[in-house]
């Protein structure tokens, strides 16, 4: 079901790559959901497999990497954001975010730094503060991943519909500081 909207989204080529990336982001909808149906807490696994405790960094992926053991580079990220104090996520927001970041993945073939990018344009779409979008960008660079903080906010923030709602009065980052490409 999870893998179905990855494919259905991002067309991935087939490659063991974004085989890796889609078993992310299905596996952080399986911890979404089945923590929705237990009782509205992440406990951390999914399928066997402990996302909390992993130590998993991006550097220690290779092509021959299992796709699964590749996917805590993903589930591991919404992982920490959940338990995140500062960032204060229920299974609501989590979901949202996470769900929305795939229309903000390119088309066939996507990496790492692809999700980074997609999830914090997405958690600036959806009205996060400058503070908040710092914070997970921090939480991806735990797991490994480069820091995009500065190029999302200042440089490569892609706009699904030509418009944001980042210049409402509720959001803390203002529209000059945006630079759209479409």
């Amino acid at each position: 079901y999870t893998h179905g909207y990855f494919r259905l989204i991002v067309e991935p080529d087939g490659s063991e790559y974004n085989s890796a990336i889609n078993e992310g982001y299905a596996d952080t909808m399986g911890l979404i959901i089945g923590a929705y149906y237990r009782d509205g807490s992440l406990d951390g696994t999914i399928a066997n497999r402990n996302v909390a405790d992993s130590t998993f960094k991006l550097s220690d992926y290779t092509l021959d990497t299992e796709e699964h053991d590749a996917s805590f580079l993903i589930s591991r990220v919404a992982y920490l954001m959940s338990i995140d104090e500062t960032l204060n996520m229920d299974l609501y927001d989590l979901g949202n975010l996470w769900f929305k970041s795939l229309y903000n993945l390119p088309k066939n073939i996507v990496n790492y730094s692809d999700v980074e990018a997609s999830v914090l344009t997405e958690a600036i779409i959806l009205g996060y503060s400058k503070d908040e979008v710092k914070r997970m960008a921090k939480i991806f660079e735990s797991v490994g991943y480069p820091d995009l903080y500065d190029i999302i906010m200042k440089d490569v923030v892609h706009i699904r519909y030509g418009h944001t709602s980042v210049s409402d009065e509720n959001s803390n980052i203002n529209e000059e500081e945006i630079y759209m490409s479409y």
